[in-house]
């Protein structure tokens, strides 16, 4: 992801004055960039405010952009400070299951967290695409496995504070090996058990929140049934 520049060529500035001469302070210290910073009043008050149902922004502009996402300003009230999001594409996350009823996990570094994750499949819907087609090129991509069906169960929003997408929970059956595939590089095929991943959820190896959902949502679905587990004991 790109760097931040130290100022900001379009839309509106990162906050009022003192706010955005003390973010722009910390990127040039390398540090957070809300470092010093505190939210604005009108931001801070604004969850306990009451607004119209079908509220749209007065002024939308793109404050900073880069190839993964959009960062927005937009306005709500005359004279008062930007809200600022993110727009970037809606996500597809697949629970996989192979013909043995075992799940496809995948390994692999996020630099944002600085860590190996263990996750679902998954990836950006692609302009053009449905999410039940990204959902299977992603499986195919990261796992080498094809679906044999595919569902698309529903969608939900990330986070709603600051992201704009949305993540589309889609259910794989009888997912087999493509003979020959590569795989991207960097990451690693696992084939867990339910109880596997059950245990896995409550040690908090896998714990990205999103798949976790997706997880659930097929659980509440009757998709899957997740058996009873205990956290694996550390060594």
């Amino acid at each position: 992801m790109p760097v931040l520049p130290t100022s900001l060529s379009a839309g509106q500035p990162l906050g009022a004055s003192g706010s955005s001469a003390a973010g722009l302070s910390a990127i040039a210290r390398n540090e957070p960039i809300w470092a010093g910073m505190r939210p604005h009043k009108s931001e801070a008050a604004g969850y306990n405010t009451v607004r119209p149902a079908n509220m749209k922004p007065l002024d939308s502009t793109i404050a900073f952009r880069t190839p993964w996402f959009d960062l927005l300003a937009k306005t709500l009230e005359p004279g008062g400070p930007p809200w600022y999001s993110l727009r970037l594409p809606d996500y597809a996350a697949i629970l996989a299951l192979t013909p043995e009823n075992r799940v496809l996990i995948v390994r692999q570094y996020r630099p944002a967290v600085e860590r190996y994750m263990l996750e679902l499949p998954s990836g950006l819907v692609d302009p053009g695409e449905t999410p039940e087609e990204t959902a299977r090129r992603e499986l195919l991509e990261e796992t080498g496995y094809e679906a044999g069906s595919l569902e698309v169960l529903g969608s939900m929003f990330p986070d709603t504070g600051r992201l704009g997408n949305r993540i589309w929970n889609c259910f794989a059956t009888a997912v087999r090996p493509v003979a020959g595939y590569v795989t991207e590089a960097g990451i690693e095929t696992l084939v867990w058990t339910l109880e596997e991943l059950a245990r896995a959820m409550l040690d908090g190896r896998f714990d990205h929140s999103l798949h976790v959902a997706t997880l659930m949502a097929a659980v509440a679905r009757g998709k899957l049934k997740l058996p009873e587990a205990q956290p694996r004991m550390a060594p």
